[in-house]
This record gives structure tokens, sequence and C-alpha cells, in this order.
């Protein structure tokens, strides 16, 4: 899980690693002075340039308008005495200076200027210096997504070139990259298996600066290796920062607190990750390079991932969107929307977080596709100059080397058509997963809606039960103490005789009826049964209640069981009631059966009359309130109901809830 999470963090702390471990080593602040008095005693030209090169290696990490204005400087003086080795080199330093601040193609423009000139020269000087062009322009081929042409380059290129004049610093220099290049690609055992015999061999000729990095890569390899050893990296760690402890000032510590912050965010000490990730960003602001705050600010949005801070994690990946859009990071762009998408989800933007999803899944199929495409082009390439090679040769003998050859047409042929169907296949496969991945968001995002349904059903629920007990009590205590003092003063005055007492007894007998009614109401709204007898004998008073000269009613109760009522209890109370209220008002019935039931977790509500039944049952169309009323309460409660009717032949309703 955590090499997923740090994936893109691990890439792009590499870009920095590469880019100081391999250009030459920035001169140390303590020969700052010593530079600057031996420009003030005025040296010769070849003294001159010289100490143009190490200010400007020194102001590079610093202060790049200053680097620029050592490096051109020490141009003009090559150029004065036409001196094609210091053109070069100068060429070279400008291109550093331009590495540094991540303008990669004035680069990578500068280190060309520098090879077509270094090349034809054979003296070692030379030599060096075509060795540290060809490196420092792999490192741009790998921020540009090329890691394998800068491996290829290293094996092939620079380290030949180092063995040639034995130069034993330059060597260890570029196997550090190779193997750097090994944790890149995942190979983290094999990586920490190099890094000990390299560190060995080769830590005489490092420098603090370089051998802090090395440490760094140590943190890195172990951190991301199959069982991550925690002690032996922060062991590493605490080496690398007693090497920068000598130079403060130095720009590996951003690396280092990129480190120390994947360091902590592996041992899910994550407020101690954000501030690694925070101080690295306070010292990156100092030369506001990308690479470096891009690192940081995905280390960052990781953890608050980490920690559900969702809103500052979603705000710290759209920082990293636009990082990764300018420096055109493909494999990370993919990632990132992936990211995108299940943050939004988990922020409720559900449009947004689709339309992420589905970006997510177009832009892997395409770059798959991609790399397909050149892999098929590749192969064909190579099997084309393979048959033109072997029509070459046929001309030439009619030898068992010339059908040697044909046999090796044959094979091509055949890997390549086995490599296409391989592509192919995981082609689809990778498609695939993308399109169940999608399909899992989109059922998680209808299930977090369907809660949210929940959740509003039983705030409306629950705000209803809330205004019938205030409106009971309204009524039991306002209207009902004023009819019962009215009654009591129109008692006061029944000693009269003849048409006055009847007209009394008459508006007496009205009040008693409308007391009865407004208790009965506010029984109804209030069901005391049930809070003090419990459900069953709740649902039985309710069903006794009917009045028996009006409708007959048969009721059964199985196996209620007798608990404290709750908000289910109630909601189950409701059901029954607005039924049978909806019979007596609209059914025109003289029989109602009623059977509550209940077993295990299921509740099961049967009410049948022989009334005059629905005429719109079969289209779904029985939309009267009391209905819909029934239909929300068996929602909440996560039911089913069925209805039963025709007209004339009464109803039935059958209604199966879930208890919890």
């Amino acid at each position: 899980m955590r090499r997923t999470v740090f994936f893109s963090l691990v890439f792009f702390l590499l870009q920095a690693f590469h880019t100081l471990k391999a250009q030459q080593q920035g001169t140390a602040p303590r020969q700052l002075d010593s530079l600057t008095r031996l420009m003030q005693s005025h040296p010769p030209p070849e003294v001159q340039m010289k100490v143009f090169i190490g200010l400007s290696d020194y102001w590079r990490s610093r202060d790049n308008n200053k680097a620029m204005a050592y490096a051109r400087q020490m141009s003009d003086i090559a150029r004065s005495r036409q001196d094609k080795l210091y053109i070069g080199i100068a060429a070279f330093v400008e291109g550093n200076v331009y590495n540094s601040a991540d303008q990669l193609d004035s680069a990578l423009n500068r280190y060309r200027q520098a090879l077509k000139i270094l090349e034809p020269l054979k003296e070692k000087t030379a030599v060096y210096y075509q060795a540290r062009v060809w490196n420092n322009k792999g490192i741009i081929l790998q921020k540009k997504d090329s890691a394998g042409q800068y491996l290829d380059i290293l094996l092939n290129t620079v380290v030949p070139l180092a063995e040639k004049i034995k130069d034993s610093a330059m060597i260890g220099h570029a196997y550090v990259n190779i193997i750097s290049l090994m944790v890149y690609s995942g190979r983290y055992e094999k990586a920490l298996s190099y890094y000990d015999a390299i560190i060995g061999l080769y830590k005489k000729f490092l420098p603090d600066e370089m051998l802090a990095i090395a440490y760094l890569a140590y943190v890195r390899g172990t951190l991301f290796s199959g069982i991550p050893d925690l002690n032996f990296a922060g062991k590493n760690l605490a080496l690398a920062r007693a090497r920068l402890a000598k130079d403060t000032s130095s720009r590996v510590w951003i690396n280092y607190y990129g480190m120390a912050g994947g360091l902590a965010f592996t041992a899910n000490q994550y407020t101690r990750a954000l501030q690694c990730f925070d101080s690295g960003l306070a010292l990156n602001a100092r030369w506001k390079v990308g690479y470096d705050a891009l690192t940081l600010v995905w280390g960052k949005a990781e953890t608050y991932y980490k920690m559900n801070r969702v809103q500052e994690a979603k705000r710290a990946m759209y920082e990293l969107d636009k990082f990764v859009s300018i420096y055109n990071m493909k494999a990370d762009r993919i990632a990132l929307l992936r990211k995108i998408a299940f943050l939004e989800a988990a922020t409720g933007n559900y449009p947004l977080a689709y339309r992420k999803l589905d970006e997510y899944v177009q832009r892997m199929d395409t770059a798959n596709l991609l790399k397909a495409n050149v892999a098929i082009a590749d192969l064909e390439e190579k099997y084309q100059n393979a048959q033109k090679q072997h029509e070459i040769e046929l001309l030439q003998s009619k030898s068992r080397f010339n059908r040697y050859l044909t046999l090796s047409s044959i094979a091509l042929t055949l890997l390549l058509v086995l490599l296409l169907l391989l592509l192919r296949s995981r082609y689809r496969a990778r498609k695939a997963a993308a399109e169940q991945e999608a399909t899992l968001l989109l059922q998680k995002i209808q299930q977090q809606q369907q809660e949210q349904q929940y959740e509003v059903a039983r705030a409306l629920l629950e705000g209803e039960e809330r205004e019938r007990r205030r409106l009971a009590g309204d009524l039991h205590d306002g209207l009902g103490g004023m009819l019962a003092t009215a009654r009591m003063n129109l008692t006061g005055l029944t000693d009269g005789a003849g048409d006055t007492q009847r007209g009394l007894d008459k508006v007496i007998g009205q009040l008693d009826q409308s007391v009865n009614e407004l208790r009965r109401i506010a029984r109804n709204m209030i069901p005391e049964a049930l809070l003090r007898s419990g459900l069953e004998t709740a649902l039985t008073d309710l069903c006794a209640s009917l009045p028996a000269d009006k409708i007959n009613v048969d009721y059964q109760m199985i196996g209620i069981p007798d608990t404290t009522p709750g908000q289910q209890e109630l909601v189950i109370y409701r059901i029954v009631q607005e039924l049978l209220t909806n019979v007596l008002r609209h059914a025109g019935a003289t029989e109602i059966f009623v059977q509550c039931s209940q077993r295990d977790h299921t509740f099961h509500i049967t009410v049948e009359d022989n009334g005059k039944g629905l005429d719109d049952v079969a289209d779904g169309n029985n939309k009267g309130i009391g209905i819909a009323n029934v239909r929300n309460r068996v929602a909440f409660l996560r039911g089913r109901m069925d209805i039963r009717s025709a007209p004339g032949k009464g109803t039935a309703i059958d209604i199966e809830l879930h208890l919890t």
C-alpha cells in the first residue's frame, strides 16, 4: 500500500537527487571566500575561467542570476582567447544553471552545443566534461519521462568515458545514479545490495553533500523494499543530516526533508510528516524550483488523505495537478486523476468525481495504447531491418549461414506476433480493471446517496412526531382545558326550566362530545398505550378503538416481543394507524382483517377490507397522501409494500419491514 501511495513521491524526489549527484559538486561555503580573494588578485585568464566555474557551481543552488553571470563571464574570456575547450565547458556550465532552474529545453540546447565542441577533443579534461554533459543530458531525459534513455546513457556512455580517464569519483557518481534508477523502477532489494558495495568502494572519493545524497538513497531504497526496516532508514537519515550540517545552505536539505517526511509517513507519524514537508517547502521558496516543490506538495496531499483531512488533501491534489500539467508527467497525471476522483466523491461532489474517473480511464487507455504502438513500431522496424539484412546476405551466398538468417527471421516474426498478442491482452485486462473500478465507485456513490435519503427520511419522521407531540399537548392542555371550563360554567346555569333548560342540556351534550373527540385526537397523536404497554398492546387498543357499530374488526398479534418502544416501533404503529384510517375514510368497508407478526428482525403487516377497492393499483398511480405516508415509512425501515385490489372487491395490503 505504501509503495502505491508514495510511487510518485519517489519519482519526483529522484529528479533533484540525480541532478545533484551527477553534476559537479558545488563549492562549499568555506571555499567561497578563497575564490573571491583569488579573483581580487587579478589572476591570469586560465585561472579566472576555473574560478568562474567554481563560483557558478556554488551559486547555482543558491542564486541562479549570479550563477549565470559567472558562467557568461567565463564564456566571454574563452571566446576572446578562442579556447575551444573552455568554450565547450562554458556551454556546459550555462546548461547546468538552466537545469537547476528547470528550464529544461534551454539546458538541452546548451548541452548539445557543449558536446558538439568537446567531442572532437581528445585531451583528458575534454573527456571528463563530455561524461558530465552526457550525464546531465540524461537527467533531463528522465525528467521528460525517458528513464530508460538515461540508464542507457549511464551504462554505455558515462561509465566508459569515466573509466577511460580513470576518474573514480565520477564512476562512483554514475553508479549511484544507476542504482537510483533501480529504486525508481521498483528493484529495491537489488539496489540496496549495490549501495553497500559502491559506498564502501567509492566513499573516499565522494564529498559530504554527495554522501548525504547517497544516504538519502539508502533511506529511499529501504522504505520501498519488501519489508521496510524503519530503524535502518532512520540511521541513514541521521547520517545524511550529519553530512549536510556542514553546509546549512545546501539545496539537498529539501530532499532531506522530503525523505524525513516519507519515513514519518511510513511510520504512521502523520503530524511529523506534515512538519517535514512544510520545512522543505519553506526552504524551496528560496529557489522556487518546480520539481522540488511538487515532491513536497505530493507528500502533504497523501498525508492529509491518510489523516482524513479530505478538503486539505483535495486542495493539495489540485495544486499538484498544475505542476504535473506543466512538466507533462503522463503517468503521474493518470494517478492524480484517480486520486482526485475519490476525493471528490468523498466530499459529495459526485458529478465531478465521475468526470475525473472517466478522464482517468480514457487517459490510462490512451497511455497504454501509445506504449503498445511504440513497442509495435519498434518491433516492426527491427523485423524489417532483419529482413533487409537477410536479403543482402542471400545475394552474397547460399551457405548455411543464410539458412540460419532465414530461421532467425521466422523466429523474429513469431516473436512479433506473440508480443502483439501479449500487448493486446494486457491492454484489455487493464481496461477491464479500470472499468470495474469505475463501476465500484458508482456503486459507492449510489450507496452514499441511499444513506443520505435514509437520513433525510429519518429526520422528517422525527420532526413529524415532535410536531404531533407538540400539537397533542397544546390540544389537551389548552383547548381541552377551555372546553372543560366552559362545560362547568354551563352546568352551573342549569337551574332554569323549560326551553332554556333543554337548550343548556343540548349545549352541554355537544361539549361532552367535543371533549371526547379532542381526547381521541390527542391519543392518536401521542399513542400513550405504546409508550406505556408496548407495541402489541398499542396495536390491539388501536384496532379495538374502531367504531364497532360501523365496522367489524378481526385482528391478530403474533410473536411481537415486549420491548421498550423506540423509533422503529413508533413507525410501525403509524403505518397500521394510517392504513386503518384510510379504510374508515375511503373504503366504505364493513369488515377489516388486521394481522401483525414478527419473526427475528422481520415484521409483517397485513390489512384486508371488503370495501370498494382501488382502480389504479395496476398502473402504480395510487398517489394519495395516506398511501404516500405509508410508503415513506416503509422505505425508512428498508421494507417493501404490496397492494392487491380491484374495484368492488376490496383491498389487501401486505408489508414486510426489516428491523435492526
